[in-house]
């Protein structure tokens, strides 16, 4: 059997989150993990950052080709990922945006 390896991607999208909204963040980053693809947001470091999250399994034959082209293309779904829900992500973070206010804007997108 091959060797498995993984490339994981932590793009972190704020790191002083407000103490004060991390309730309403945690249930806005469930909402959004759920109808993801791959990947999930997550909230850590004693609740200070949020970072989106993404692990691609890789096979250790295969030539360092098509190795970068599997961590490039992981990069690019992560920064789509990642831009499509950050601004949103962010008003919650900063109690400009209730969790259903911010569900039915990324569902219009």
């Amino acid at each position: 059997a091959d060797e498995e390896l993984y490339f994981s991607l932590v793009l972190t999208l704020a790191d002083d989150l407000p103490a004060e909204h991390v309730d309403e963040l945690a249930a806005a980053v469930a909402r959004v993990n759920y109808i993801l693809p791959g990947g999930c947001f997550a909230i850590g470091n004693a609740d200070k950052n949020l970072v989106y999250r993404y692990t691609l399994p890789m096979t250790a034959s295969s030539d360092d080709t098509q190795l970068g082209k599997q961590m490039e293309l992981a990069l690019d779904m992560g920064l789509v990922v990642a831009e499509r829900f950050a601004s949103s992500l962010a008003l919650v973070a900063l109690g400009q945006m209730s969790v259903e206010e911010m569900f039915r804007t990324i569902q219009i997108r």
